[in-house]
């Protein structure tokens, strides 16, 4: 028998695609570093075997219509920060459009995909979905536990039970996941640091020592400047709001090294200046193999 979740979905959906779609999502707003587990799932999934795209709002694009097939000949300035950064780490097609449906139905014509990944989207009820799996920041969880206005959340927090894959980023304090939900860990980890201008990599803690001006235009900036600190970085903070677009302007330090988010980067990379001192940390979304192979046993299904 359907659970009641899936029930409710198709009765409340008038569309559904032919190939598996998995949510990654989130019950706040804010941050909780489903970015980077997008990419690595669309890795791992590609690594098996499958041919996934991705579908996404588009969150501080300013695309004159949509969809946009995002490519390289699209700058993140139409498609979001997010979307773009998502298909340059991995070569997956991307389609980004309010209407996930759309979005969905643009990539199936567009691109030979096998399954799609909606970054974000949780409460887009029109997208019939196969599997759900929710991001939740191990720190902040779901803060007083009220809904928008009066608290963070989206969705009340017995949306859970029909949660397929509940992953919890950084330290989970014991009040952060109510009704006895099954939890995994997600680790978003530094791999490199990388120069704007050259391309040149090196060791995540090859700035250390050096006086740096960070910038961050995140949902969590605190995240950032947790793992400087664990870096035992020597910066000055400076934070824009989620989706800020980067200027000249912002960047206009008469000396001194920068150092970015890679989101960030993907936005600054079209500015008129110069690149040689900026330089931006790429990280990586691990999490336990059971997880990967919970999504994997689904799809097989």
């Amino acid at each position: 028998s359907l659970p009641l979740r899936k029930i409710y979905q198709r009765l409340s959906s008038n569309w559904s695609s032919h190939v598996p779609v998995i949510v990654v999502g989130n019950l706040t707003v804010g941050g909780t570093g489903k970015t980077p587990f997008v990419v690595s799932l669309v890795r791992y999934l590609k690594s098996i075997g499958y041919s996934p795209g991705v579908i996404s709002r588009g969150y501080g694009g300013n695309a004159e219509s949509y969809p946009v097939d995002v490519s390289d000949t699209v700058g993140s300035y139409m498609s979001g920060d997010e979307p773009y950064l998502i298909r340059r780490r991995t070569s997956a097609p991307v389609v980004v459009d309010p209407d996930r449906v759309r979005a969905a139905k643009t990539l199936l014509t567009n691109h030979e995909v096998d399954l799609i990944i909606s970054d974000d989207g949780l409460q887009h009820y029109r997208l019939r979905r196969d599997f759900e799996i929710l991001i939740v920041d191990g720190e902040r969880g779901f803060g007083n536990g009220f809904c928008l206005p009066a608290g963070p959340l989206r969705e009340p927090i017995s949306r859970l039970r029909t949660i397929d894959l509940v992953l919890v980023n950084g330290a989970n304090s014991s009040e952060s996941i109510p009704l006895d939900k099954k939890t995994f860990s997600l680790d978003v980890v530094p791999t490199r640091l990388v120069n704007l201008g050259s391309g040149e990599e090196r060791e995540v803690n090859a700035l250390k020592g050096i006086q740096l001006t960070a910038i961050a235009a995140l949902g969590n900036a605190n995240r950032f400047w947790a793992t400087l600190d664990r870096l035992g970085y020597n910066y000055r903070a400076i934070e824009y709001p989620d989706h800020y677009p980067l200027n000249e302007e912002d960047l206009s330090f008469n000396d001194g090294v920068i150092l970015l988010t890679e989101k960030d980067a993907v936005k600054v990379k079209y500015l008129n200046i110069k690149k040689e001192k900026i330089w931006y940390l790429e990280v990586e979304a691990i999490v336990q193999e059971e997880v990967m192979e919970l999504i994997t046993e689904m799809l097989v299904k």
